[in-house]
């Protein structure tokens, strides 16, 4: 068993990026043979040498570089705690943090939330996929699909089912199928489409569905909803939303149900099982229960 301390890490981490003690001496404000003397103690409390040398140059080798990637994930651990810890600090001001994969939807709520508690001040930001896993570090609340978040992190969570929802489509209401109450995806077959950018769960269900419809969704445009929404009032495609959020304001824009022959999208609110809510989130949490039961 051994004992490292930071410093120590933080050494090894600036002789590992330079390669070079002199440099990275200059770098730490260290003499070279400290730092020398600092590389060589760690080494002999890990059990093995961690650099290759040759003349001035000091390069990791295989189990360096093995031990970099842990002393970064140390380092990273570290910079989420300390992130957590400036937001739990925010959180006592009455500060409600909230993330979303998909904004659109929750804007009613959002937005009514705010006019009944002025109190209190919302920090919104929507989440993708590669940052669903970490994104509980900074924020209490996800308001998401069920199917959006990984396996990995659903066992550490708590949730409370909100609603079910079912995709629609924008178009232009001089466009050919803006005269129908209701589309199938069969019917988007030869269409300019335009999807949610990669990332964004909403783009991934939408694709899983048109798959299942035999349609090929690689040629489909990527977006953001300011862009795709001024395609459409071009009439250059067909972009999408949901049932739910289609009385959010689209201007003359036409929102069509899309048939949808896989499950309904059930969306929920999510926090982590062993967080300790503010009164401000338990507020915001009974808030979001009544809205949607309302």
């Amino acid at each position: 068993m051994f004992f490292l301390e930071l410093m120590q890490l933080k050494y090894f981490k600036a002789v590992a990026k330079t390669e070079k003690i002199s440099s990275a001496a200059q770098e730490l404000f260290l003499s070279a043979p400290a730092l020398s003397t600092s590389i060589a103690r760690l080494e002999k409390e890990v059990g093995t040498p961690l650099f290759d040398r040759s003349g001035n140059r000091i390069t990791l080798n295989e189990q360096g570089e093995i031990f970099l990637r842990y002393v970064n994930e140390v380092f990273d651990s570290l910079d989420r705690a300390k992130t957590e810890l400036r937001h739990s600090l925010l959180r006592a001001q009455n500060n409600i943090w909230v993330a979303t994969t998909g904004s659109n939807l929750w804007l009613e709520m959002l937005t009514t939330f705010s006019q009944e508690y002025p109190q209190f001040t919302l920090t919104c930001t929507t989440t993708d996929y590669t940052a669903i896993n970490t994104f509980f570090s900074q924020y209490t609340f996800l308001l998401a699909e069920e199917e959006d978040l990984p396996e990995s992190c659903i066992h550490t969570l708590d949730c409370m089912r909100l609603f079910e929802d079912q995709p629609a489509i924008i178009v232009h209401p001089e466009h050919p199928l803006a005269k129908f109450d209701i589309v199938s995806p069969a019917m988007l077959r030869s269409e300019n489409l335009f999807l949610p950018t990669h990332g964004m769960p909403r783009r991934e269900r939408l694709i899983r569905l048109l798959q299942a419809s035999g349609i090929d969704p690689t040629p489909a445009n990527s977006c953001t909803y300011l862009l795709y929404r001024s395609m459409v009032q071009q009439n250059l495609g067909v972009a999408f939303t949901t049932t739910r959020s289609r009385h959010v304001n689209q201007g003359d824009l036409k929102v069509i149900p899309l048939e949808n022959s896989l499950s309904p999208w059930v969306m929920n609110l999510y926090w982590r099982r062993e967080h300790i809510m503010t009164p401000a989130e338990q507020t915001f949490r009974d808030f979001v229960s009544q809205f949607y039961q309302a």
